[in-house]
């Protein structure tokens, strides 16, 4: 500014989402082949987990993975987190190992042809708790309600209701005096929304 004394900045930002909010034929495309090698580098890092293995053998079988299959980067720096550090919303991976039961958090992305992709799945080692899967069936109904209602001219905010709505129309079916160590979400569901998802059911992640 001491160089352009007359100048003054002017964010501009709102007029670089409106041009990028909409995508052409081949951006999409683009998006797409991104996305399904998001979705093959996760099944292969899914199958890659063992008893024998921490969270950070699981972000290393990751990286190479990655290489394997020509993504270019990481998005953002992945997350795995297995059991209560799952529900830790963008949680610190570190050298823990699984229990029978623990949920595995896997928060995801890669960079292909400059596009970015990123992806949150939910898998259990061995059999999850009856109350994990509880509130893994109530997270999945609430996402099918939201999905149904997803259509041209409906507000974020409606189908971001229907969701809320009928978790707390189920919270009362966990106790407050039960402790679940494990969280579980569904197909596109943040680590930041099931910690919001918890919450509201008033599951003790102590």
């Amino acid at each position: 500014m001491d160089y352009l004394p007359e100048s003054k900045f002017v964010d501009v930002s709102q007029i670089v989402d409106r041009v990028r909010m909409i995508k052409d034929e081949e951006e999409k495309e683009l998006m797409r082949r991104a996305s399904l090698l998001n979705d093959e580098a996760c099944q292969r890092v899914i199958n890659s987990i063992s008893a024998e293995k921490s969270e950070k053998d699981i972000v290393k079988d990751l990286l190479e993975i990655h290489e394997d299959l020509g993504v270019e980067g990481l998005s953002f720096d992945p997350i795995i987190g297995y059991g209560a550090n799952g529900a830790n919303p963008h949680g610190t991976v570190g050298d823990r190992y699984l229990k029978p039961g623990d949920s595995i958090i896997i928060d995801m992305g890669g960079i292909k042809d400059n596009y970015c992709s990123d992806m949150t799945r939910t898998v259990f080692w061995k059999q999850p708790s009856e109350k994990a899967r509880e509130v893994f069936e109530t997270v999945l109904e609430a996402q099918k309600r939201g999905v149904a209602l997803v259509k041209p001219g409906v507000r974020f905010c409606d189908i971001d209701a229907a969701c809320r709505d009928y978790i707390t129309e189920k919270k009362d079916m966990v106790s407050s005096s039960h402790t679940v160590q494990v969280t579980t979400s569904v197909l596109n569901v943040t680590s930041t929304e099931i910690f919001q998802v918890l919450t509201k059911l008033n599951v003790n992640l102590e």
